[in-house]
């Protein structure tokens, strides 16, 4: 098996920390700093309002109880019998399940003081928001320069294909499709 390449400081830290203190890396801090900064609080609205969104997101938090349920009754949290859609579907069998196994254990494991919908919106906001650091830190491990990186965080949540399930917020927001597992 083949390790993935250490990209541009060939994995030194020290150097990767000096590369932070240069003009361009302040630059690129400050402008990372601002994308996520602006997706914060355009988003905020989508956790101010408690109301599950009408779009896929109600699936979303139907996947989150049946994996809790599974998780708490001691079965296979990883492909539930999901009984109240239709006839019964084993749902995780076929959809992506990761998103959903994973906030329910955070539920389990803070014994439900969260609400599984406020976790659900939460979670969204936040992956959403910091976004910008995600293709930030993909840029740079296919070798891009900080700057460049940078920009391409900043514009990453501008970017929007409307009616194909793109990267735009459209897809993933209040009013938009609720591609959860997509998100993360």
């Amino acid at each position: 098996m083949t390790a993935l390449p250490a990209g541009p400081n060939g994995g030194d830290p020290v150097r990767t920390f000096r590369d932070f203190l240069s003009s361009k890396g302040l630059i690129a801090i400050c402008v990372l700093v601002f994308a996520v900064a602006f997706n914060l609080v355009h988003l905020y609205p989508e956790v101010a309002v408690k109301v599950i969104s009408g779009n896929d997101n109600v699936m979303h938090l139907l996947f989150l109880e049946t994996a809790v349920q599974a998780i708490t009754r001691g079965q296979d949290f990883t492909d539930p019998w999901l009984g109240t859609m239709g006839m019964g579907i084993p749902a995780f069998h076929f959809y992506q399940h990761l998103p959903h196994v994973t906030v329910a254990l955070v539920h389990v494991g803070t014994l439900g003081v969260f609400p599984l919908a406020d976790m659900l919106s939460w979670t969204t906001y936040l992956l959403l928001s910091l976004f910008p650091l995600s293709i930030y830190w993909s840029l740079r491990r296919f070798g891009f320069d900080q700057l460049t990186a940078a920009m391409g965080g900043l514009v990453a949540s501008l970017i929007v294909t409307p009616g194909i399930f793109g990267f735009g917020y459209i897809s993933y927001v209040w009013r938009g499709y609720g591609l959860y597992p997509q998100l993360w």
